[in-house]
């Protein structure tokens, strides 16, 4: 700063946004830069090789496949490629999700997301149950679509099945009650009954 003492104020400022300028545009060429060497693919290729690359790696490390997506999704909005947006929209409809996304899933449940892999789906859905009793309609709706992200990512029927909310089965109902194989007819009856009531507000 020493040596912009005596330069005027106006132009100052004007360096500092030109400096601060630099600094973001270089940040986001070495993130796209990084985009395309984790796809295996440069800058140069068309948007075929491309789709190529992103196939090829997800086919060779499924585990990883949110963070390729996200990549691809990221370069097709950077280079405005109407062949890149039309297959991330294809690949948003078939289940893939970028890596950002399941990070806030988990996070959604206090989740950190590079532990994750060691918690069992039952510990999840522990967690998704505690914290849906405490809900308004609204929240629980969004729990419920974060819930179902981790389901897809994780491909468990079990998590899945929790997020569409749907009875199917009779462990299902009475979970769904708060109530254990065994108990009495009319005890069931009540509970169902203080459930409706209560979402109805």
């Amino acid at each position: 700063m020493k040596k912009w003492r005596n330069v005027p104020r106006g132009t100052q400022i004007t360096k500092k946004i030109i400096r601060t300028w630099l600094l973001v545009t270089t940040r986001q060429g070495l993130q796209v830069r990084r985009y395309y060497a984790s796809l295996g693919a440069v800058g140069d290729f068309s948007d075929r090789l491309i789709l190529f690359a992103f196939s090829r790696q997800v086919y060779v490390d499924v585990e990883n496949r949110g963070y390729y997506f996200e990549c691809l999704h990221d370069l097709a909005t950077g280079r405005k490629s109407e062949e890149l947006e039309t297959q991330v929209a294809v690949l948003s409809s078939q289940g893939f999700i970028k890596k950002g996304d399941i990070e806030i899933a988990y996070r959604y449940f206090g989740i950190d997301p590079t532990h994750a892999h060691l918690l069992n789906d039952e510990h999840i859905i522990g967690t998704y149950k505690s914290r849906l009793s405490d809900m308004g309609v609204a929240a629980a709706e969004e729990l419920r679509r974060q819930l179902r992200i981790i389901g897809d990512v994780r491909n468990s029927k079990l998590i899945s099945a929790e997020a569409s909310g749907a009875l199917e089965t009779y462990e299902q109902a009475l979970s769904w009650l708060g109530a254990s194989d065994g108990q009495a007819d009319d005890f069931v009856e009540t509970l169902y009954s203080v459930k409706v009531r209560l979402s109805l507000g």
